[in-house]
């Protein structure tokens, strides 16, 4: 198949920020997608795969140890059934079909977006510094040019890209290290073919938004369900509850049968999600 769009799941935490993610990217995009998963099967699947038209692939497993989920998401070009694929995390909502990417991933191999209006500098830098001890003369490249940070939880990139083939080796390296898929992508990735786009395919769901559009959005860090003290949603937290009401009053693939206990945020603020909910 030429063209697909990727979710890739482990365990039971994120599968209810998936059935979300899914509902939204179905009002958009009617093409071919596909759930690759590591360790079990979990029993949702079959619902899911059934509700939503996916084909379900058993993914490559990382070596075990420190941050192994993330490190398979590097793996992910060994398993796509797709020549052009878009990936996309478990919490993400869309707002629009992101198809564009697919001709990007093509004529380009591996398509990164910026996020928000960051540069490598601050925060970024303190995580390229974590790396100084592995990679030292990456690390100054990477320091000195303060390019713009970018995120992974939206990506697409071409089965035969170089930098996919590559990923994996570097990230392992550095896996004890926050977010070592993302890091490792931001130091390498620049000796490879590829095209940063917009921050509008993985809009920060609570950091600027500098195209001023929003296709995707991405609830980074666990933020899909977020009040302040006044029981208010924070960092947009409001739209992907929308979702999650309108999931649940579908009960689509079962999502009641989902324990918020799974969804450590959710679990935390469970009162504050069933008032949202109206108590469904």
């Amino acid at each position: 198949m030429k063209n697909g769009i990727l979710y890739f799941n482990t365990g039971r935490s994120c599968l209810i920020r998936l059935i979300v993610s899914l509902y939204t990217l179905r009002q958009h995009y009617k093409g071919v997608a596909a759930l690759i998963y590591t360790d079990k099967i979990e029993p949702e699947y079959s619902s899911i795969i059934k509700e939503f038209n996916l084909e379900l692939i058993k993914g490559e497993e990382a070596s075990i140890g420190k941050n192994k989920t993330l490190l398979e998401k590097c793996l992910l070009y060994k398993k796509t059934p797709f020549e052009n694929s878009i990936f996309l995390d478990a919490d993400t909502i869309v707002f629009s079909d992101p198809s564009e990417l697919f001709d990007l991933a093509f004529t380009n191999e591996f398509v990164v977006t910026r996020f928000s209006n960051w540069l490598v500098r601050g925060l970024i830098a303190e995580r390229v510094l974590a790396w100084k001890e592995i990679f030292p003369e990456q690390v100054k490249i990477i320091l000195e040019k303060e390019g713009p940070a970018f995120n992974t939880g939206v990506f697409a990139f071409n089965k035969q890209s170089k930098f996919c083939k590559e990923w994996y080796k570097f990230a392992l390296q550095g896996r004890t290290t926050y977010i070592p898929d993302e890091i490792s992508c931001q130091m390498f990735l620049l000796h490879y073919p590829h095209i940063i786009v917009e921050d509008s395919f993985n809009a920060s769901c609570k950091y600027p938004n500098p195209s001023g559009v929003i296709k995707i959005m991405h609830f980074h860090g666990k933020k899909h369900c977020r009040f302040n003290e006044q029981g208010k949603p924070i960092n947009n937290s409001d739209l992907w509850l929308k979702y999650l009401k309108l999931c649940y009053q579908a009960n689509i693939s079962n999502i009641k049968s989902l324990k918020f206990k799974e969804d450590k945020m959710l679990q935390r603020y469970e009162n504050q999600v069933l008032s949202f909910l109206g108590k469904i």
